[in-house]
């Protein structure tokens, strides 16, 4: 009877044990006389991504109900003319509206001016904006910068190529980075017709790498 229970007792023993290295085979691994240990933690991984973010100081497309938008100023030199700046759905970049400059009545100054907020330039800013006019007439736009709100502090006017057809203009800010400023459109033709602005935009176009930060499995290898 006692050789019967050592028996069972040897045969108890060895299956714990044999089941005690499966589970150890299960976890651990072994290659080339290797041991990982069974405890481990992943670490943060963060993937590779490419964001773009776009950081505005002006971006106008003149869809509000409120015309100049807010932070803008039309100034027309003849007071007495029927002749304005307006909000205009003839012709539309995107959306519905654009801003129209017009010289189709009679005036004693046909000159028109509209200015953007005041803005800090910082560095990559650039000035987008896009235009058009009404036909084949004679017309005139032009761009120029300034450190004060008024005209007299614009010293360069920059002549753009008006067309029938949309166009894009665009120009570095890299002169008046650290400058507050705005910028002025100016508009020019004798008893003429009409020039439309639309999608104004100054800034630029941030990239950020969001890179895999680290990779921490935290496993102890043993040689063994």
């Amino acid at each position: 009877m006692r050789r019967v229970f050592i028996l069972l007792w040897a045969m108890i023993v060895t299956l714990s044990l044999n089941a005690q290295d499966l589970e150890s085979k299960k976890i651990d691994s072994k290659p080339d006389g290797i041991v990982i240990s069974k405890t481990y933690k992943k670490g943060a991984i963060r993937p590779n991504l490419q964001a773009d973010s776009k950081g505005w100081h002006v971006s106008e497309s003149f869809e509000g109900s409120t015309f100049p938008p807010e932070g803008w100023e039309k100034i027309i030199v003849d007071p007495n003319t029927t002749n304005d700046i307006t909000q205009s759905s003839t012709y539309a970049h995107t959306g519905t509206y654009s801003a129209r400059f017009s010289s189709y009545a009679s005036a004693s100054d046909y000159r028109q001016y509209l200015r953007t907020p005041s803005f800090t330039v910082a560095t990559g800013d650039t000035l987008y904006f896009w235009h058009k006019k009404y036909n084949t007439a004679a017309e005139h736009l032009w761009y120029g910068f300034s450190t004060s709100p008024d005209t007299t502090g614009v010293s360069e006017w920059v002549e753009v190529d008006l067309s029938t057809d949309w166009q894009q203009e665009d120009t570095s800010l890299e002169d008046f980075v650290g400058q507050t400023i705005y910028v002025f459109f100016k508009y020019w033709a004798n008893y003429k017709y009409y020039v439309y602005l639309d999608d104004v935009e100054i800034g630029h176009t941030e990239q950020y790498d969001l890179a895999v930060t680290s990779i921490a499995p935290d496993f102890v290898v043993n040689n063994g």
